[in-house]
């Protein structure tokens, strides 16, 4: 997986005890199209502390372009900002 930290528009639920669960993202691609890729599923969930900073990571599997890949997302609980870290 390459590391990208790219900033991303997604769509995400909590349930009644705040945990955070992606559903699907917008990611630009290389040709800088906006590609749009529901989460299938959410393999793991941890927090850890990144440059002084408190994030959640989501490791995730989904199929694009007919290929089932796995990235992680993160989320910045200070900026509360959302990021492809991994694809």
């Amino acid at each position: 997986m390459k590391k990208l930290m790219q900033p991303i528009r997604i769509v995400a639920w909590s349930d009644e005890m705040g945990v955070w669960t992606p559903v699907r993202f917008q990611m630009e691609n290389s040709d800088e199209e906006r590609v749009t890729v529901r989460v299938e599923k959410v393999l793991d969930r941890y927090e850890e502390k990144t440059a002084g900073q408190r994030v959640i990571n989501f490791r995730c599997r989904s199929t694009v372009y007919e290929v089932i890949r796995q990235y992680e997302l993160c989320y910045e609980l200070a900026t509360c900002r959302w990021y492809l870290a991994k694809w």
